[in-house]
């Protein structure tokens, strides 16, 4: 993991719970997307906007992953770490791609199964 605040297991929770959401359908792989619902769910003031996850507002830190979003160093590491998370868990039948060239995932049966991921 590139960034030091949001562990592996917390990214998991949070690319699964919107994949999951999501289906049966494929949803964006677009680092908002992903982002803001799990924002949302920790009543985090933090708004973000476009696969670059640009600031669009921010408030009281609620949670570590405003810490990192607010802070354009660790905010490019995180995405470095969301665009990996999603090519390891496509390459590992979590999820599968769409294929169609609109650049989207949908969940697997696996990745509904695995409710949590742990680094060995």
């Amino acid at each position: 993991m590139k960034n030091s605040v949001i562990k592996f297991e917390t990214l998991y929770e949070i690319i699964r719970d919107y994949f999951t959401g999501a289906l049966p359908h494929f949803a964006s792989q677009d680092a908002d997307c992903i982002v803001q619902p799990f924002l949302d769910k920790a009543m985090s003031y933090t708004k973000v906007r476009g696969p670059a996850l640009d600031l669009i507002s921010q408030g009281a830190k609620m949670h570590p992953i405003d810490e990192v979003l607010c802070n354009a160093i660790k905010r490019k590491a995180f995405l470095e770490d969301i665009d990996a998370s999603l090519k390891w868990l496509s390459a590992n039948d979590y999820l599968t791609w769409n294929g169609s060239g609109n650049g989207s995932y949908r969940a697997t049966e696996k990745m509904l199964q695995v409710k949590k991921l742990e680094i060995l």
